[in-house]
Formats: C-alpha cells, structure tokens, sequence
C-alpha cells in the first residue's frame, strides 16, 4: 500500500510547519531508504525558498525572475512561510548552513543534523 510512503516533497510541507508531522516523515524516509544528504540539502534548499518567498511577501513584490523559481514552487513557499516569522526563516537557514559545514568536516550525520534543526526553537 503507498498510503504509508512518504516523498521528500511530503517532508518539505511538514517540516517548516509541524515538528511532530516533520520528525515522522523524516524517520519514515529514513526508513525507506532515501539518501539522508540528499534530503538534508532538498530541505537547506527548500528553507532557502520559503526565506526567499517571506522576504518578498513581507515587501510585497513578486519574487523576481532572476531566483528561479517555479510558480508553483513560489505558491507552496508562501502558504507555508505564513506561519513562520522573517527572523525564524533567517535563524532556521542559518542552523541549515551550520549543521551543513558540521555534516562536511565529519562532525554529524545528515539525519542528526535535519533531527537538531528540526527540534530547535526559533527566537
């Protein structure tokens, strides 16, 4: 039954919105085999994407061409940065570039690092 797979996609919608919903569908990829760096990096990515949409929101412009970013993609990014402040963005992609150098010089795992941002609280 696929009712229980999970896509990174499903990742990226819980984990900037539920820490609970987010922590489930990190273990459950985990547990399908997905490439733990790779998630790490679709998330950094994607929290690149959400600071990205909540900047021009909070300006309201539209997000220039110039970032690339697909429409569709930019109305995902939106309706999950409303729940999260400008500042919790900023500290959520600074944890996100920390754990990144932690995860490149040995330090942690991908998946320790995605537990860690996850879990952190947001000033």
């Amino acid at each position: 039954s696929y009712a229980g797979l999970k896509t990174v996609f499903d990742l990226g919608d819980s984990f900037f919105i539920s820490k609970k919903q987010g922590l489930n569908d990190l273990l459950r990829l985990s547990q399908q085999g997905e490439d733990e760096f790779g998630l790490f990096n679709y998330l950094a990515n994607y929290c690149r994407t959400i600071l990205t949409a909540k900047y021009y929101a909070e300006k309201k412009q539209p997000i220039p061409a110039a970032h690339k970013i697909h429409p569709y993609v930019v109305k995902k990014a939106t309706a999950v940065s409303k729940n999260l402040s400008l500042n919790q963005l900023i500290s959520k992609f600074k944890n996100f570039f920390e754990e990144d150098w932690k995860i490149k010089t040995g330090l942690s795992k991908p998946r320790e690092s995605l537990e860690k941002i996850l879990l952190s609280e947001q000033k």
